[in-house]
């Protein structure tokens, strides 16, 4: 009698505290550590950065509710692509696939790598930078360690993600109760310090489109539980109820840190420094300053590991409809991970991380994103008129979406404006995978050995 095999599938081991974690252990780890600078050179002055930091927050809540009904309609891994592939077609989708596996992912996963390796080495550099290749090098051993982490079971990852969840908030908890503290102490002086500092007369708002980046940037992986949704328990009640928690409170905590990095620290100084909570540290406490970058390494580790665990379902849920090669659609049988995509993210990132600077590397991840996202948020107005009937068990107002498209559009068109080489390469680039697309999947009558080479990939 033949025994009929089930599929082998990803496992729903996300229940909603997990979720909760993911989302903020993903978002909290570099950005805030990395990017205040960036924020407070770009807008001006410590009011305006304030305000940017709040504007970010706010549109990634707004971001984040539309991919609610998105999610909850589409349960399936991959998030963006599942959303753009179902809406735009492949073309639009393996352009999406293109940029993911050579730009976004392996930015973003190479700007957390360097972010652990700089606070590390901190510890042993106190005085001075580490040595280029030697941050380069620490942050690839991290990159291949989360890596062969990721590889096993979906749980032993969500441990590792909610404790290093706790740590980072822990982290943030100390700079904030100390900026109050010296809020308490230096009353007075704090009075004059903010009419001096905050509200400068020569304003200048040049660069309030990179702010805005290095502000947003901060926020990048506030969709990671899309991309996992196939992975969760009751997805319809605990994606919802995991991001509107997650990111308010998220926002909130980066208000607070910055304000306390403007009360002790000048902007000169703020400005004058690539690891402002270091500075911050060596100027409240000095005796205890090794454990700050020890905290900050542990944070940003959990949000390297986020991403690597989001990436890699991204890649899954692509090379599954056959826009990357069938290699990356098969999954481990004994811990049910995508082995193939986390090896691939680990290796894009690894080129990556020693290929660019990190102002170039946040400014091509986050222009990419932020293109694709809207690309897929934009999807919601295509399933709404395609399949008016669908069941939909949560239905946002449309008027948020179209805040959010309007938002980025003129985000993108600043970039244009500010950054227009940046913005060149990195249409050039998502250019040059339309003919690898048509000559590899679309071209069916291509002569037999460009068929037998590509057939093996694809």
């Amino acid at each position: 009698m033949a025994v009929e095999l089930s599929p082998i599938k990803l496992k729903k081991g996300i229940n909603f505290f997990t979720a909760c974690t993911l989302i903020i252990g993903n978002i909290i780890g570099s950005g805030i550590f990395i990017t205040s600078k960036g924020v407070l050179e770009n807008s001006g002055s410590p009011i305006v950065s304030l305000l940017v930091w709040t504007m970010s927050g706010l549109l990634t809540l707004v971001g984040a509710y539309c991919y609610t009904e998105l999610g909850t309609l589409i349960q399936t891994s991959g998030g963006d692509y599942a959303y753009i592939n179902e809406s735009y077609g492949r073309l639009a989708s393996f352009l999406y696939t293109y940029m993911i596996v050579f730009v976004i992912f392996p930015c973003i996963t190479a700007v957390f790598g360097i972010t652990v390796s700089v606070y590390i080495l901190r510890i042993f550099y106190e005085d001075c930078e580490a040595p280029r290749v030697l941050v380069r090098v620490v942050a690839a051993m991290t990159i291949i360690l989360l890596s062969v982490l990721n590889m096993y079971k979906i749980k032993l990852v969500s441990k590792i993600q909610a404790a290093f969840t706790i740590t980072k908030i822990f982290a943030l908890l100390i700079i904030i109760s100390m900026g109050v503290y010296n809020l308490g102490k230096r009353s007075d002086a704090i009075k004059v310090k903010v009419l001096n500092e905050w509200f400068p007369q020569d304003l200048k708002l040049n660069g309030i489109g990179m702010a805005f980046y290095n502000g947003l940037f901060a926020y990048s992986g506030w969709n990671c539980l899309n991309f996992l949704t196939e992975e969760m328990k009751e997805p319809e009640k605990n994606l919802p109820r995991a991001l509107t928690i997650s990111i308010p409170l998220i926002t909130f905590i980066y208000l607070i840190t910055n304000i306390s990095y403007f009360l002790v620290l000048t902007p000169g100084e703020i400005l004058s420094t690539e690891a402002v909570a270091l500075t911050f540290s060596r100027k409240i406490f000095n005796q205890y300053v090794w454990l700050t970058p020890l905290f900050i390494s542990f944070s940003t580790f959990g949000a390297l590991s986020g991403c690597i665990l989001g990436a890699s379902r991204a890649y899954y849920a692509s090379a599954r409809d056959g826009n990357l090669p069938q290699l990356f659609a098969l999954i481990c049988i004994k811990n049910f991970t995508p082995i193939t995509c986390i090896m691939l993210q680990a290796f894009m990132s690894i080129i990556i991380l020693f290929m660019e600077d990190l102002d170039s590397l946040i400014l091509y991840g986050a222009f990419t994103e932020i293109l694709f996202i809207s690309l897929s948020l934009s999807s919601i107005f295509y399933f709404r008129y395609r399949r008016p009937n669908a069941i939909r068990p949560i239905k946002v107002n449309l008027i948020f979406p179209i805040i959010f498209l309007i938002v980025c559009f003129f985000l993108l068109l600043l970039t244009l404006i500010q950054n227009p080489k940046e913005v060149l390469k990195s249409f050039l680039f998502v250019s040059t995978g339309i003919p690898v697309y048509f000559i590899c999947i679309k071209w069916k009558t291509k002569p037999i050995i460009i068929a037998e080479l590509s057939s093996n990939f694809f």
